[in-house]
Parts: structure tokens; C-alpha cells; sequence
């Protein structure tokens, strides 16, 4: 059912466990996203979650198979999403777009909770 521009989708309720309607605006969006980037001889995605609360942005591996995200640094007092960020594994630097700047960070990964 679609009227101007909206459609309905269904959202689990969790006092009740059956789904409700919700609408939601279908409009073109202005920035382009782009795929997470894949982790080198892996089925998971390089991911940054930000942290509005604790004002840090945890990096780290998400796997799409199991729907968990395994954390490997945290980068205090910036914050981020996996589109502003690119990871370059053989040089083992993580390149962000920050306020109209690029910035170079050195990944920092345990390698035993790489799982290569």
C-alpha cells in the first residue's frame, strides 16, 4: 500500500512479539553510501560504530553471517560511521574523512581476535 510517496513496513513490537505497521518516508538520499569494506580472506566487513555517550567510535570486524560486531580498538573523542573510514590491512592504517579533514591512524588488531 503506497500512498505519496510512503509505504508501510512492519516493525516487531516487543511487548506484544507481532508486527505493527509503520510508515516510513521513501525520498532520494543526498550523500552516497557506499558497502562496508570487506576484511581480506574473511566473510566479515570493516565496521565503525560511534558512541554518542562515552564520545569514542569502536572499529572492528562485523560479521553479516552472524549479525556480531567483534570490536578491536576504540578511537576516543571522534567520532564516525564505517562510510567515512577506509582501512588499507597491509599497511595496517585506518584513512577518515573528519571535519573536512583526512586522518591517518594506525590499526591496532589483536591478532587473536583476528580469527584469520
Amino acid at each position: 500500500m503506497r500512498q505519496c510517496g510512503w509505504r508501510r513496513i512492519a516493525r516487531p513490537n516487543s511487548h506484544d512479539f507481532y508486527h505493527k505497521p509503520v510508515k516510513t518516508a521513501r525520498r532520494k538520499l543526498t550523500q552516497n553510501l557506499r558497502p562496508l569494506q570487506p576484511v581480506a580472506g574473511s566473510q566479515e566487513y570493516w565496521a565503525a560504530i560511534p558512541d554518542s555517550e562515552k564520545n569514542l567510535t569502536r572499529v572492528g570486524r562485523y560479521d553479516t553471517r552472524a549479525f556480531s560486531f567483534k570490536p578491536l580498538m576504540e578511537i576516543p573523542e571522534v567520532r564516525f560511521t564505517s562510510e567515512a573510514m577506509w582501512v588499507d590491512e597491509a599497511a595496517k592504517r585506518i584513512y577518515l574523512a573528519y571535519n573536512g579533514h583526512l586522518l591517518r591512524l594506525p590499526l591496532v588488531v589483536d591478532q587473536k581476535s583476528s580469527n584469520k
